[in-house]
């Protein structure tokens, strides 16, 4: 029996061809694909399959509105599980005429980093492929956590917000957005959709919010430190003063004030174990108390 596991035997296939009996076409480029494979990821190819449209009658499906190599990534996801998620466009940019050149490398733009998974996300939502969906905005969650630049995420934005209807992916920009909008705004990245701006704004209010509810906890468990820290003064104040107090009168007494003790006189202090922590002079031998 073969270990090969179900998606390799899937890889197979697609770039095989073989047992193909439907055709996704883009821009020219065909796919031989699989009806059981891909229709199982797409409940829009699965309708036009099961449909009385032309497209159930010639087995050819034509993807319009979408360039050849998002096709085939939406192609490779279905029959692997996975994209390619290496940008092709350059990542650094190219300064101007007018601009400095120096040996250090420039900044990636956001839009360069996020338009693949964006365009994907785009494809993933039309044909409403659930789980490439959700990879494609992991994977620009992660680009925007870790290689976060200002440059170019208005750009972005735009794209995503022209190209696609997932409201999550709004939302994670939307996030993104409001997390740095000081940022944002000295690097003048401007977001021109009114709607989008408003979520952005909400989402900065919310953070104003949960920051404020932190900073008051903060304040009020330095309040309780400083409390407890000014009791502790007072605290060892008194101690000192209880000392003071006991060594004067130690150096002022030769005999226990008990007639009955008859005993040269040596003591210890004693801490009452009150809440003030009270300290006083005792006889060693009798217990007796002395005070000033």
């Amino acid at each position: 029996m073969s270990n090969t596991v179900p998606s390799e035997r899937f890889a197979e296939l697609m770039v095989s061809g073989k047992y193909s009996d439907l055709v996704l076409e883009c821009q020219g480029k065909q796919f031989k694909v699989h009806r059981a494979i891909v229709c199982g990821h797409s409940p829009v190819l699965a309708a036009a399959c099961d449909s009385d449209f032309k497209e159930a009658v010639t087995n050819t499906i034509e993807i319009t509105g979408f360039d050849v190599e998002t096709a085939k990534q939406m192609v490779n996801f279905m029959y692997t599980g996975d994209y390619d998620e290496d940008v092709e466009e350059g990542q650094s940019t190219t300064p101007s005429d007018g601009e400095s050149h120096t040996d250090e490398p420039q900044s990636p733009r956001m839009d360069q980093l996020l338009s693949r998974h964006i365009r994907v996300n785009t494809i993933a939502d039309y044909y409403d492929v659930a789980k490439l969906r959700e990879l494609s905005n992991s994977r620009i969650q992660k680009i925007l956590t870790t290689s976060w630049s200002p440059h170019g995420f208005g750009t972005a934005i735009e794209e995503a917000l022209r190209s696609t209807g997932d409201k999550k992916l709004h939302e994670i920009l939307a996030e993104s957005a409001a997390a740095r909008i000081e940022t944002l705004v000295d690097a003048n990245e401007n977001i021109t959709s009114e709607d989008f701006a408003q979520s952005v704004i909400c989402k900065v209010v919310d953070l104003y919010k949960k920051a404020n509810e932190e900073l008051k906890q903060q304040l009020q468990l330095l309040g309780n430190k400083l409390s407890r820290a000014q009791n502790d003064i007072e605290t060892a104040v008194r101690v000192k003063n209880d000392f003071d107090n006991c060594i004067q009168l130690l150096q002022q007494t030769k005999c226990c004030r008990n007639v009955n003790c008859n005993a040269d006189f040596s003591c210890f202090f004693e801490d009452t174990g009150h809440w003030n922590n009270v300290h006083i002079l005792r006889c060693s031998k009798c217990l007796c108390r002395h005070k000033s």
